[in-house]
């Protein structure tokens, strides 16, 4: 087998894995069970997102605008494969990649006390290992939020409907544009401004989070 086979594989299959993590996440925030349709839907995705991912940073060397991509591709299947309003279908798109995210730099920085954060980048088993990690603690948290049933319930399982703007949708909005932005820019904050790109996507996820909890409990409320 060729090194180039070998690699692609390797890149290919871990990023399968990732897809299934983060989708799984996704799905484990906002309270919707993984049954045998999602689980479908997602391998789907998760295809067609690692075959994209490695075209972007091999073959066209453009890893830059692999995250905004990758983003776009996670609304798309949100609103189109598992039938979610697309308002709500960006906001779990955004939240979920942001978690995903803040749990990825967090273990970078804790790897990087021990490898070093240069090494960890530059190398490809390396930094396939870091995916690998970073999907499977998603996966845990997934677990657990469906084991003691916590997360988001107010996202409803149907695409046509009406929004009302009111203040908390308008925050909502709001903040996840801005988090769009920054998941936009993670490729390059990442490698040139670590430390400070963990603490603006964990303070962009905590904003996200108690934004979708406030709308959890008005929801709640009025319901």
């Amino acid at each position: 087998m060729s090194e180039v086979l070998k690699e692609f594989l390797i890149d290919f299959s871990v990023n399968v894995y990732e897809t299934i993590a983060g989708f799984s996440l996704i799905l484990g925030l906002f309270r919707f069970s993984f049954n045998k349709t999602y689980f479908i839907n997602t391998l789907i995705a998760a295809v067609v997102m690692a075959q994209t991912s490695y075209l972007l940073r091999f073959p066209l060397d453009l890893p830059f605008v692999t995250s905004f991509f990758m983003l776009v591709w996670i609304f798309l299947f949100l609103w189109r494969l598992f039938r979610i309003h697309p308002f709500y279908a960006s906001l779990m798109a955004v939240t979920g990649y942001m978690t995903y995210i803040t749990i990825q730099e967090f273990l970078l920085i804790f790897a990087s006390l021990f490898v070093g954060f240069e090494k960890i980048i530059g190398n490809f088993h390396l930094g396939k290992t870091l995916q690998v990690g970073s999907s499977s603690v998603s996966f845990l948290v997934y677990f657990l939020l469906s084991r003691k049933r916590i997360g988001f319930s107010f996202v409803p399982d149907k695409t046509e409907m009406k929004i009302k703007l009111d203040y908390i949708h308008r925050m909502l909005l709001m903040v996840t544009i801005l988090s769009a932005f920054v998941i936009c820019f993670t490729s390059f904050l990442a490698i040139n401004f670590e430390f400070v790109m963990v603490i603006i996507s964990a303070t962009f996820m905590g904003v996200l989070i108690y934004l979708t909890y406030l709308n959890e409990r008005s929801k709640t409320n009025t319901g």
